[in-house]
């Protein structure tokens, strides 16, 4: 009887995790109060990081076998990819703050035309098989605009911490 309750409970556990593993969204990869950031930004933002790691380590470094500013290159990919997604939020209630968040109709236009051009080079299949939607990559060329829209109203002429 002994083994039978134990086979019993052990069954109901591993229905359970499987059940939440099952229910579990894998579409975004962090959140903040007021948005989800999809997993193709992570993944995006992940490979910029490993660039970055890259260009300090240079081109025939074993990049993952190294170490950055005194941590395994892995551990400063990481910490790099999700200093990546604070900006990205920090930008996004920023640019809302300071009332920059809405693009014009040529910012739209030219985060477009980047996109087609990524198209026509065949950058959206490098993009795609690593996992990186071209919705993902529009929500980070918006994101870029944002910035640089914060930091004009912000900097820029006329702005409150305006550089002369």
């Amino acid at each position: 009887m002994k083994l039978l309750k134990k086979i019993s409970a052990f069954a109901i556990v591993l229905a359970l995790v499987l059940s939440f593993a099952g229910c579990a969204d894998h579409t975004w990869s962090a959140k903040d109060n007021s948005q989800n950031l999809p997993a193709g930004i992570y993944i995006y933002y992940m490979m910029s990081a490993y660039n970055e790691a890259v260009e300090k380590l240079g081109d025939d470094a074993d990049v993952l076998t190294s170490e950055i500013d005194g941590q395994s290159a892995e551990d400063w990919i990481l910490s790099k990819t999700k200093e990546f997604e604070k900006r990205h939020f920090a930008v996004d209630k920023l640019s809302k703050d300071y009332e920059v968040y809405e693009l014009s109709e040529t910012e739209l236009s030219t985060i477009e035309s980047q996109m087609n051009s990524m198209s026509y080079y065949g950058y959206t299949d490098l993009y795609q098989s690593a996992g990186i939607s071209m919705d993902s990559i529009k929500l980070v060329y918006e994101n870029s605009t944002r910035y640089s829209n914060l930091l004009l109203k912000l900097y820029g002429e006329g702005g409150e911490k305006e550089i002369p």
